[in-house]
C-alpha cells in the first residue's frame, strides 16, 4: 500500500486556521488582545517590546488570536515599512514583520470579557496605504517607549490620546487647530506630571510645513491652550525623527524659526537612540542648547524625595 505523507503543511501568516484556534483563549492570551486593541495597529517587534513576553511565547499567542479570528494580519512588503528615502536592494524582497490589528469580533469578544469598556476603533490599513501605516507604526514606537520607560523608571504613562482626539483648537474655527500626533502624560514622583505634545516625524515634510507648525506651537503654548488641554502646567514639545540627520536639521530649522518661549521646551532624539528605554538616557537634543544629547528626565527628578522641579 501507498503511505500517506505526513508532512505538516506550513500554515499561512495572514490566513485564519479555525480547526487549530483554541476552544478557549487563556487569561494571557486576551490580555494580548487588549493590548493589540490598545495599540491600534502593531508590530511584532513593538508587541515584544510592550508585553515583555519572549518572541516564541508572543507569536504563538498571536496565532491563537489570528486562528480565534481576533486579529487580522497586514501583508505588506518590507519596502512599505522602510525609513523614508531607503536605497537598500534588498528590501525589494520579503515581507515585513507581521502587522496586526484587531477585528470586530475581537473587540466584541473584548467587551463581553470587560477588558474593554467599548469597542475600540480599528484602523483601516492595506498594502496600498504605506505611507500612512509607516508613520502610525512610528507613533506606536513612540507610544510603546513612553509606557516602558516610564514603568522602568518607576513611573506611569498615565495618559494617552493620538489622532483627533490629541487636537488643540486654537480659535473658534475647527480649521484653526494644533494637531500634535498624540500627546503622553506621564505621572512621575512626588505627585508630578508632565505632558508631552508628540510629533513623530519620518522626513516626509518639508520646511514650510513645519514653519507653520512652529507657529501654532508658540500660540498654544505662550497663550496657555496647552495647559487647558492637558490640565498641567508643566509640558514639553517632543520630536522623534528616524534618522540623526533629520534630527538635526529640525533641530536648526526649529533653532532658527522658534521664539525663545517654544525653544526651551523642544525635545528631539532619533528614534534608534531610544532603544534602551530610559526616560534618564541622554538621548536628546534641545534647539536652544548647544552641545551634546540631554535626557527627556533627569534621574533626579525620577527619585521619591527629590526637589527637583520638572520644566
Amino acid at each position: 500500500m501507498m503511505e500517506v505523507s505526513r508532512k505538516r503543511v506550513r500554515r499561512s501568516r495572514y490566513e485564519r486556521d479555525k480547526a487549530n484556534a483554541p476552544v478557549v483563549p487563556t487569561p494571557r492570551t486576551l490580555r494580548l488582545a487588549r493590548m493589540v486593541a490598545t495599540l491600534g495597529v502593531s508590530t511584532t517587534p513593538q508587541q515584544i517590546a510592550l508585553s515583555g513576553l519572549e518572541p516564541k511565547t508572543l507569536q504563538r499567542e498571536m496565532r491563537k488570536l489570528l486562528d480565534l479570528g481576533m486579529v487580522r494580519v497586514i501583508a505588506v512588503p518590507r519596502a512599505a515599512l522602510a525609513p523614508y528615502g531607503a536605497r537598500d536592494h534588498s528590501l525589494a524582497f520579503g515581507a515585513a514583520p507581521n502587522i496586526a490589528v484587531m477585528t470586530k469580533a475581537g473587540m466584541r469578544r473584548l467587551v463581553r470579557e470587560e477588558l474593554l469598556v467599548r469597542e475600540l476603533p480599528i484602523p483601516d490599513f492595506t498594502a496600498v496605504s504605506g505611507v500612512g501605516l509607516r508613520h502610525r507604526l512610528l507613533v506606536t514606537s513612540i507610544r510603546i517607549w513612553f509606557a516602558v520607560s516610564a514603568t522602568h523608571a518607576g513611573s506611569t504613562l498615565s495618559h494617552w490620546r493620538e489622532g483627533d482626539p490629541a487636537a488643540i483648537a486654537l480659535s473658534a474655527s475647527p480649521r484653526r487647530a494644533l494637531r500634535p500626533d498624540a500627546i503622553a502624560v506621564l505621572s512621575l514622583p512626588e505627585h508630578r506630571s508632565l505632558a508631552c505634545l508628540i510629533e513623530a516625524d519620518r522626513g516626509t515634510e518639508r520646511t514650510a510645513p513645519w514653519v507653520d507648525k512652529i507657529e501654532r506651537y508658540t500660540h498654544a503654548f505662550t497663550q496657555g491652550l496647552v495647559s487647558q488641554a492637558t490640565g498641567l502646567k508643566h509640558a514639553r514639545l517632543v520630536v522623534v525623527t528616524e534618522s540623526i540627520v533629520r534630527r538635526d536639521r529640525l533641530r536648526s530649522l526649529i533653532s532658527e524659526h522658534a521664539p525663545a518661549e517654544l525653544l526651551d521646551k523642544v525635545w528631539i532624539a532619533n528614534l534608534s537612540d531610544l532603544s534602551d528605554f530610559d526616560l534618564s538616557a541622554p538621548a536628546w537634543v534641545r534647539p536652544s542648547v548647544e552641545g551634546p544629547t540631554e535626557p527627556l528626565l533627569p534621574p533626579s527628578v525620577l527619585k521619591v524625595g527629590s526637589s527637583v522641579h520638572v520644566a
